[in-house]
């Protein structure tokens, strides 16, 4: 049993890693916007491209700071896990991608929660820069998301609390840093998942994959927001990514003897 002392500083530096992240690049185009008023939606529009990369990157240096190397402390261990088992991380988030993406589609959802989230979906996408869109989109995000996520927030954590605590209350964070309400809800499922899949396999790098896999597999969502799907095909590929999802978490991500 942990002691106290270290449950409480196993928080504080889980929290202020998050709290880091999220207010910084926040004060910052607020404080740039009123510097530069006539540049503001330039700001706004850089701040939503290179964001979150940079208040991860200040995170990151903080830490180092305080003597706790970026690579120990976040587990960025490749070589723990095969290229062949990254590969299965990328396929495990398209799967799951396609079977929320269907599941989100064919629920009986109230319409004005659907027109919001594809509203919100869409903003990540700018047609002006589209390479750059997709780009932070499914590079930037996925890589320095998990790093302050599952690297340090989840692995401070850890520091003092058990399993499933740790990676609930980082996956919480993580579902609540998107904002939207279907964000929230499956992003946090998907954050536990892969906590589990870096307590499991003892480095970063495989959850970094599935999380890359996951992004990758909006951008035709995202380029063909119109697109006519039949209902028949739309629940064919979902029931085939959740079955294939399932099979990868087990073969690949979560396989018996993985256990670093």
């Amino acid at each position: 049993m942990k002691s106290v002392r270290t449950m409480l500083k196993a928080v504080f530096l889980g929290l202020g890693a998050f709290l880091v992240w999220f207010l910084l690049p926040n004060l910052l185009a607020l404080t740039a916007v009123l510097i530069f008023p006539e540049k503001q939606a330039a700001i706004l529009e850089f701040a939503g491209f290179f964001g979150t990369a940079l208040s991860t990157l200040a995170v990151m240096g903080l830490f180092a700071l305080c003597k706790r190397p970026f690579r120990e402390t976040v587990r960025w261990y490749p070589r723990r896990s095969t290229p062949a088992a990254h590969l299965g991380a990328v396929a495990f988030g398209v799967c799951a991608n396609t079977a929320v993406s269907t599941l989100l589609a064919l629920l009986p959802l109230p319409e004005s929660l659907l027109k919001d989230y594809a509203q919100q979906s869409q903003s990540i996408y700018e047609p002006s820069h589209a390479l750059l869109s997709l780009f932070a989109a499914v590079i930037l995000a996925p890589v320095f998301e998990e790093i302050l996520f599952r690297g340090y927030v989840y692995r401070f954590l850890r520091e003092g609390l058990p399993f499933w605590a740790a990676a609930g209350g980082a996956a919480a964070l993580f579902g609540l840093a998107h904002g939207q309400l279907l964000w929230i809800c499956y992003a946090a499922v998907l954050g536990f998942l892969f906590c589990a899949v870096t307590e499991r396999s003892g480095t970063l790098t495989l959850s970094v994959a599935a999380h890359l896999g996951f992004n990758l597999t909006a951008v035709p969502e995202l380029l063909w927001p119109d697109r006519e799907v039949s209902p028949l095909v739309l629940a064919a590929c979902g029931i085939a990514g959740a079955v294939l999802a399932v099979i990868l978490w087990k073969t690949v991500l979560f396989r018996k003897g993985r256990a670093a």
